[in-house]
């Protein structure tokens, strides 16, 4: 969970809602704290204390708005017009109205971020929203290599920036990024639906990146879907637009596989072989990274961001998960108000989805339209 914590101006001085020694707190607790820069102002508290006690501190607000809390004192004499303005442009955050003394004891500071970030009891996909976030959490330490999809998931949520553009390509990896990643922000996750054509990521990033070039912008890709379009590397590099991409490489097409699997019982005809992507990337004076253990995603992907060019990075993936989340959708029942066929039709209508160009043959989904 993120907090953002937001200065105020008062008179003189720069006040802020914690002190730095609360900010451990915070940390210990799992949420991440992100604290507005004093900018060079006379402040209670230096940036660097902030840092110090574990935070990070931003000079751009913009990096503040996707917090699901926000801390702020309204104090006297601050300009509560602007500080409206402000805090209308956080979307889905919550204000804390305080004094100009900073809040409390580090117990105090969980017990008000805790009171604030719980569901309320009225919102009807926080069951579904919490099993997804369950689920994500489980996979979090899991060191299997080949790479889950749902630890892939897990480590792209919390190394991209919340501002970052992430275009997702079609495949058996967007039906995982579709499920469990959770932008921050409107309009930072772009997934091709509908005529869900391949190859799109990484034209898509690198349209992305003209729109929007002080974003980071990551194409999140199969190895066959990449292949389509690989030769835009070239036009990445030459145009001059930094970009990341990530290969899901299962050396085969994953999600065809899926479908065979679950009709047949059998696969047929779904696997290729693939080049090195790593020497593929540097033949075109890109970057290329091979992640080779579980753990190794987040270090790898910030490197590449922090290269500032274009960078593949090849990370093999296990799609065995694949038929346990097909189980698992075949039980899911929707929470928001759906009631009969209804419900069992939503809960799979993900997987119908993928087919909306080619219409399924009479009984192809089986038990999915029964009843």
């Amino acid at each position: 969970m993120l907090v953002a914590v937001v200065r105020e101006s008062c008179p003189g001085e720069n006040r802020v809602a914690i002190a730095p020694a609360s900010v451990p707190g915070l940390t210990s607790a799992g949420l991440e704290v992100v604290v507005e820069s004093s900018a060079g102002e006379s402040a209670w508290f230096s940036d660097q204390q902030y840092v110090e006690n574990g935070a990070k501190v931003v000079a751009n607000r913009e990096e503040l708005f996707a917090a699901d809390v926000i801390l702020q004192v309204r104090a006297a004499g601050a300009n509560p017009e602007a500080s409206q303005a402000d805090l209308d442009r956080f979307r889905n955050g919550h204000v804390v109205i305080g004094t100009c003394d900073p809040l409390g004891s580090p117990q105090a500071v969980r017990e008000i971020v805790a009171a604030l970030a719980r569901p309320g009891k009225q919102c009807p996909a926080a069951g579904l929203w919490q099993a997804i976030t369950n689920e994500l959490c489980e996979y979090a330490a899991d060191d299997s290599f080949p790479i889950k999809p749902q630890k892939l998931v897990w480590d792209l949520q919390r190394t991209v920036s919340p501002g970052a553009i992430v275009v997702c390509d079609v495949g058996a990896h967007k039906l995982w990024m579709a499920r469990m990643f959770q932008p921050k922000q409107p309009n930072t996750l772009v997934i091709s639906n509908g005529f869900s054509a391949m190859g799109i990521a990484l034209p898509g990033a690198v349209a992305a990146k003209l729109a929007f070039p002080d974003r980071t912008a990551v194409a999140v890709t199969g190895d066959a879907g990449f292949l389509m379009n690989c030769q835009e590397i070239e036009t990445a590099l030459r145009i001059g637009t930094p970009l990341v991409v990530v290969i899901w490489n299962d050396r085969g097409y994953g999600l065809i596989e899926w479908h065979q699997l679950r009709q047949f019982g059998r696969a047929s005809h779904v696997r290729f072989g693939n080049p090195d992507f790593v020497k593929f990337a540097e033949s075109f004076g890109a970057k290329g990274y091979r992640v080779r253990a579980a753990g190794e995603l987040p270090s790898v992907l910030k490197q590449a961001i922090a290269d500032n060019t274009v960078a593949v990075i090849d990370c093999p993936v296990d799609y065995s998960e694949n038929m346990k989340l097909t189980e698992k959708l075949e039980k899911l029942v929707c929470p928001v108000g759906c009631t009969g066929k209804s419900r069992l039709r939503m809960g799979c209508s993900w997987f119908r989805s993928l087919s909306s160009s080619v219409p399924p043959k009479k009984g192809f989904w089986g038990p999915f339209t029964r009843g």
